[in-house]
């Protein structure tokens, strides 16, 4: 069942309602040629693990993926084809582990509610090479213990790069500011 998942680009609505689906704690579609996810994602409310590992045609999550109350850990490494996370991502409350790296595509994250993940500690934005900035309430996440920012161009500014590490958040960068030129 699971492996003809990954070979097609877009599921089902009522897939949500699958028996392996519905009760499921961890889903792995990694590698798999989805674009999107069916808008009713959201109801797999048991769903603890989520792994979309290099999803390379996956370019959007749907605005109901909010709704997965109970996820954890979420893969979304390598799908560089995915630009942004809708607004409704920042009602994943229960989220500890959050994998962006290789996300080359990604220009945003949600800008008003991103700071409501009380509970993450893992951030990897390494290689998000489209992403200029971070979002305003990046300074809510109290939580968070690591941020690896290689290679990724957006700005931390001091005084927040001052809070993370007196919350003792591993990973701080100082190396990833573009310095001026001088021409």
């Amino acid at each position: 069942f699971m492996a003809a998942i990954t070979m097609v680009k877009t599921l089902p609505e009522d897939i949500v309602d699958h028996p392996h689906l519905r009760d499921a704690t961890e889903l792995d579609l990694s590698y798999s040629s989805l674009v999107t996810l069916p808008e009713r994602f959201g109801e797999l409310k048991n769903l603890k693990d989520l792994n979309l590992f290099n999803c390379k045609a996956l370019q959007s999550l749907p605005e109901g993926f909010g709704e997965l109350k109970s996820l954890t850990s979420l893969n979304l490494r390598e799908c560089r084809s995915l630009v942004s996370l809708s607004e409704g991502f920042g009602d994943l409350k229960n989220l500890q582990t959050l994998d962006l790296r290789k996300c080359v595509s990604l220009v945003s994250l949600p800008e008003r509610r991103f700071g409501q993940l009380g509970n993450l500690r893992t951030l990897n934005l390494e290689s998000c090479r489209s992403l200029g900035s971070l979002p305003a309430g990046f300074g809510e996440l109290t939580s968070l213990r690591q941020l690896p920012l290689t290679r990724c161009p957006a700005a931390l500014p001091d005084t927040l790069r001052a809070q993370l590490e007196a919350q003792g958040c591993d990973s701080v960068p100082y190396t990833h500011l573009a310095l001026p030129t001088n021409r």
